[in-house]
């Protein structure tokens, strides 16, 4: 066999080296390919997915808002809540009985289920006047009205009900207004024009309501 020499066997050797590292990076270059365009792909995908939660989340969001249920009755301010969240009772038969008109509550008492009522000689009033302030007699409950907005009867009726205590007075000056319930049906409401602490004597505006069966 005949032996090469040594330079053509240091030619091949030098030869053969470049083949193999250009194979080598070949299969680098496309191994870099494919995660560059896998990473793409998956990154696409993330974009995609976060996408699609984020309107489910908007539209979860606002189906919830439309079912949410609306609260009965409005809050109502410290001042405001005699007028606006009492749920109102209703009487078929309310009327008025009489009123309004001009009344003077004395200290000797003053009947408000009489028509017209006033002050009687000989009849036992419901209310009477103090200094600078209206009592009850027996049967009667009194109630000091704070909202601005004129009450109502079922109003009155309702606020003596569940606030005041029966036998209770209330302090008064020009401008309040007072719930009275008497038993039987009868309700006033009396807004105070004047207060005559001297006399006890306070001169009133009223109207007074008959609510059978209440």
């Amino acid at each position: 066999m005949r032996e090469e020499s040594p330079e053509l066997q240091s030619s091949t050797g030098n030869d053969s080296a470049p083949r193999i590292d250009r194979t080598e990076a070949s299969r680098v270059q496309k191994l870099r390919e494919f995660m560059t365009s896998t990473a793409g792909i998956v990154t696409a995908l993330a974009t995609i997915i976060t996408a699609i939660a984020t309107i489910s989340g908007v539209l979860y969001h606002g189906k919830g808002k439309a079912q949410r249920p609306t609260p009965a009755f409005t809050t109502a301010t410290a001042g405001d809540r005699s007028a606006t969240s009492f749920p109102q009772p209703i009487s078929a038969n309310a009327r008025i009985q009489w009123g309004p008109g001009n009344l003077l509550i004395t200290n000797g008492g003053t009947s408000l289920t009489n028509v017209p009522p006033g002050n009687y000689q000989n009849v036992v009033g419901d209310i009477y006047g103090g200094d600078s302030s209206i009592a009850p007699f027996a049967g009667t409950t009194l109630a000091l009205w704070t909202s601005n907005k004129r009450p109502t009867a079922q109003q009155c009726q309702y606020l003596t009900t569940t606030q005041a205590d029966p036998g209770q007075s209330v302090q008064v000056v020009p401008g309040s207004v007072v719930c009275a319930v008497i038993s039987g049906g009868i309700i006033a409401i009396m807004r105070v024009i004047s207060v005559n602490s001297a006399d006890s004597t306070i001169e009133t505006r009223t109207i007074v309501w008959d609510l059978p069966g209440n």
